[in-house]
């Protein structure tokens, strides 16, 4: 319960910022490719692999047509899964013909959704297509990125805090970076950093992650320095979660 009150605390800190961005979310705007995810559910509900597959690629067209690459890469996820499960002879060949669909579906943030692990790949689109990443916010990548939905905060940065595409994959590529000890750290780090100056409450919570992997004694001071800081501000009940835990712990050992 406290945890939930702590982030309701920090959503309502945020709640006056968070809709100036939602209406260039593609993915809330389309009723035809929403209406044919409806008759995909309904198919699958009822066991019908044959009649979900042909709606698959009705929306991987649709998504094409109206340049949804959140959709797209569902529904191409999906027809993958499904048509192996019925012949697993087919999933390479499937899986490479995915690739050659992505290229050509020429969108920067569903080309970095199958190149994670890759980072000079990551890097590269970062710095080579920044204005195409500036300019959307697909944010079904942002919601179901395991990468973001480590931190406490996660939810608060995927549905309301990211602006784009660009800034998602700073965020991603970042913690990322950090949490799997990728020479790319620093870079993504400084990028972010550069891109998200003093805002808030976005610039604080990047810097209560960045103290994350430190020594027990120098993390508590770290949190200690963090909750000071930021007194009186909601983003420091995040650090005093982690003092009264450590507190709760060292009383009970």
């Amino acid at each position: 319960m406290r945890m939930k009150r702590l982030l309701a605390l920090i959503a309502l800190s945020i709640i006056s910022i968070s809709g100036i961005y939602a209406m260039n979310d593609k993915q809330r705007q389309d009723e035809g490719t929403e209406r044919l995810w409806k008759e995909y559910e309904a198919a699958a509900m009822l066991d019908l692999p044959e009649k979900q597959l042909e709606l698959l690629d009705r929306i991987k067209s649709e998504a094409r047509t109206k340049k949804l690459p959140w959709d797209f890469k569902r529904a191409s996820d999906l027809y993958i899964n499904i048509a192996s499960n019925r012949n697993w002879k087919l999933r390479e060949s499937l899986q490479e013909a995915r690739k050659k669909e992505v290229e050509e579906f020429g969108s920067a943030v569903l080309s970095y959704s199958y190149c994670k692990n890759d980072s000079d790949a990551v890097m590269l689109l970062i710095k080579e297509r920044r204005s195409e990443l500036e300019s959307a916010r697909n944010a079904g990548f942002y919601s179901n990125d395991h990468f973001l939905s480590a931190p406490k905060y996660g939810s608060l940065l995927s549905e309301k805090l990211i602006r784009n595409d660009y800034e998602y994959l700073l965020w991603s590529t970042w913690m990322a970076a950090k949490n799997m000890g990728r020479d790319n750290e620093k870079e993504c780090g400084k990028l972010l950093d550069g891109v998200l100056g003093v805002r808030y409450p976005d610039a604080a919570l990047k810097e209560y992650s960045s103290l994350d992997g430190m020594a027990a004694k120098e993390h508590e001071k770290a949190l200690e320095a963090y909750a000071t800081k930021y007194r009186g501000k909601a983003v420091s009940l995040l650090a005093a979660e982690e003092l009264l835990m450590a507190k709760y712990i060292l009383l009970n050992e």
